[in-house]
């Protein structure tokens, strides 16, 4: 199987590579010395919060009272040991030799060396670097990130806490139109020729059977200190610290939409479009600024559903 690296993830000590052409791996190193990207490996206890939600929101899809396909599908996860693999690094060295990876080579020789392997399948490219047509398009990626996440907040008591975007892909679609449940209640809108998936949750909060899984990031100084002007996404860091009294353990769904205020910014205002001059461009630029100017009254992305004009029933 051929395999080719991928952009970097946010756990800055994981490389994902490309294995064909719908599926990718993501490599975590565990319970290993060697400091990767001025980081500590993380223990296997730090890491099983992430393979449990990377599964539940993957099964959102199954479900039926509410259900969603919004999330990246997972396919399997391993727990293995050994140096890292040949292939891999080869594969490593001729991405950074194409494009400069902004982690270090991940040369691992122990044999000792443990790390979680993640299968997932191709959502496509990031919506930093992905060209939408017009923002028919972004307005649609948009309305499938808050259908997701309110299915998730209903289900799960889910809060992604990290979503910026570069945590949500998109790629071309031929489905006119996409749909899901919440709550027992069916809406459908259309894709605009795009779906998105979201990924990456690490940071991430939820609820499944009476147990909480959670990163506790109260004591974390370096993800608050960095300044707004560098992005709009740090103010979000603060914002929810402020959100949630610093204590992380809280379902406040609040906090996913204060990513969609931050997620509006960033379609209105710099993602790339391709033609700006057409009457639905305009209007979908429209509805997203009036979108803005209230989105913050919402406490979660269900009430935005359920309340909104957004969706259609």
């Amino acid at each position: 199987m051929k395999f080719s690296a991928k952009n970097k993830c946010s756990v800055m000590s994981s490389q994902v590579f490309q294995l064909g052409s719908k599926l990718l791996q993501q490599v975590i190193p565990i319970e290993g010395t060697k400091i990767l990207n001025g980081e500590k490996q993380k223990t296997f206890s730090e890491v099983l919060p992430e393979i449990v939600s990377s599964v539940e929101l993957s099964n959102l899809k199954t479900l039926e009272e509410s259900k969603t396909d919004s999330f990246i599908s997972l396919y399997r996860v391993h727990l293995t040991y050994g140096s890292y693999p040949a292939v891999l690094l080869d594969a490593w060295d001729k991405y950074n030799s194409r494009k400069t990876s902004e982690n270090d080579r991940p040369f691992l020789p122990d044999p000792n060396q443990h790390y979680v392997l993640f299968e997932f399948a191709d959502g496509g490219i990031d919506i930093e670097h992905f060209k939408f047509n017009n923002a028919s398009q972004s307005l649609s990626a948009l309305k499938q990130t808050i259908s997701g996440l309110a299915v998730a907040e209903h289900t799960l008591m889910f809060e992604h806490r990290d979503l910026h975007w570069g945590n949500i892909l998109v790629q071309k679609s031929e489905t006119k139109s996409f749909s899901f449940t919440l709550n027992g209640t069916n809406y459908s809108s259309e894709t605009s020729g795009i779906s998105t998936r979201i990924i990456d949750f690490t940071l991430s909060r939820m609820t499944k059977g009476g147990i909480s899984l959670y990163q506790d990031l109260s004591n974390d100084e370096e993800l608050f200190n960095a300044g707004s002007s560098v992005d709009f996404q740090f103010e979000i860091y603060r914002t929810m610290r402020d959100e949630l009294g610093n204590d992380w353990s809280l379902f406040r769904p609040r906090t996913n939409v204060l990513w969609i205020h931050y997620l509006i910014d960033k379609l209105i205002n710099q993602v790339h479009y391709k033609s700006k001059r057409s009457k639905i461009h305009r209007q979908s630029i429209q509805t997203m600024r009036q979108l803005s100017k209230t989105i913050l009254t919402f406490t979660s992305c269900q009430e935005i559903v359920e309340k909104s004009s957004l969706f259609n029933r």
